[in-house]
């Protein structure tokens, strides 16, 4: 287990590259500092204030992990951070006095990587994906003093299994409910209610639902994309819930309404995109989403009446005018480094790769990706 650790003061960043990639990202309660997971690592840093630009580092988990950090969230109930890795560990930091943040382990259970992790909006308990084809769902136990964990498995005489990766994972706002994106082109919804869980609360899912008090682990939606699911989501009231597949399409299950078929099942809207896929989703209203993914740029889904469209990017993508790049001098350069007269410009969006992570406060839109920068917008 990594010993506590931490930094007070240290390097800023004047822009908004702070690292060379970021693979996971997770801000507080309140947005004013942001957990970054550097390959092993896992740096804090405070969010630039308005007349200032740099970025302050605050603590520093060196090799929080032994193999590369793929997920981490930061609980804005109980201010803990849950990290895990491809070293099939998971985490749970708790910050002290000094600054110093303590790791508590969790026991997964998993004999594949941890790829996602999440925490219920309770505070409570948080869920894990992996490559072993399980959710572990970890509630911390006070004797042990540590997190344990109760698995998400294929139950006997269902037909309803994750049959690869778990690659992302999204809470019911209710706690109650856990959605997965999974790499078998599927995404499905679980029962994971908790040991403090004393009535389920279905709400508008109760009309598609055969068995009104399920037990943790039941699968209760089974919903099929055309390329695997990258990422799952769901709106502020929870009846609506959004996932991105690899095929370039969004889709959005509508829980208040019915599709009409022969079976009572919710409405299924799948809008295709002519781009490259998304990877991250989520909802800034329950009549907006913002996508982002390997076109580096967030991009608008609105909700008109019934059905949804693609609207606005949220990247404006203005050139820069480059007044000396037709000169003779600039061409004699050009040749001399780039055996070329013209230099390849950037790319017009702000971020140079895919958009990894998305987190919303009111207006301000936030954006990762593996570029390492963190871009914030006004929506």
């Amino acid at each position: 287990m990594p010993k506590a650790s931490g930094s007070k003061g240290g390097k800023s960043a004047a822009n908004s590259r702070i690292t060379s990639k970021i693979e996971a990202m997770a801000w507080n309660g309140d947005f004013t500092q942001v957990a970054i997971g550097v390959d092993k690592s896992i740096v804090v840093y405070s969010a630039p204030k308005a007349d200032k630009k740099a970025w302050s580092k605050t603590a520093e988990m060196e090799n929080a992990h032994g193999l590369d950090i793929s997920g981490l969230d930061w609980s804005s109930v109980t201010n803990k951070i849950v990290s895990c890795s491809h070293d099939r560990n998971a985490y749970v930091w708790t910050l002290n006095e000094d600054g110093t943040w303590k790791p508590t382990l969790a026991i997964l259970r998993i004999s594949r990587a941890a790829l996602c992790c999440k925490w219920s909006p309770d505070g409570h308990k948080f869920a894990v994906g992996s490559g072993s084809k399980t959710v572990p769902v970890c509630q911390f136990d006070k004797e042990q003093d540590w997190w344990n964990s109760k698995i998400i498995n294929k139950k006997r005489g269902s037909s309803v299994q994750h049959k690869s990766s778990i690659v992302s994972v999204a809470w019911h706002p209710n706690s109650q409910f856990l959605a997965t994106a999974c790499a078998d082109k599927k995404c499905r919804v679980y029962c994971a209610r908790g040991a403090h869980d004393d009535e389920i609360q279905l709400g508008a899912m109760e009309d598609f639902v055969e068995d009104s008090d399920p037990d943790f682990g039941d699968a209760l939606f089974e919903f099929v994309s055309q390329g695997w699911v990258h990422d799952c989501e769901w709106s502020p009231n929870g009846k609506q819930l959004a996932f991105v597949s690899h095929d370039s399409s969004v889709s959005v299950v509508n829980f208040s309404e019915s599709s009409g078929a022969g079976d009572a099942q919710p409405l299924v809207t799948t809008i295709p995109y002519k781009g490259l896929p998304f990877t991250t989703c989520l909802f800034s209203t329950e009549n907006q989403l913002i996508v982002a993914g390997y076109d580096f740029f967030p991009l608008r889904v609105d909700k008109d009446g019934d059905d949804w469209t693609y609207g606005k990017p949220v990247d404006e993508m203005k050139a820069k005018v480059n007044k000396k790049a037709n000169s003779a001098m600039a061409k004699f350069q050009n040749r001399d480094n780039l055996g070329q007269d013209t230099k390849v410009e950037a790319l017009l969006t702000k971020h140079q790769a895919a958009i990894r992570c998305l987190a919303i406060n009111g207006s301000k839109l936030f954006s990762a990706g593996s570029d390492g920068r963190l871009q914030f917008w006004n929506l």
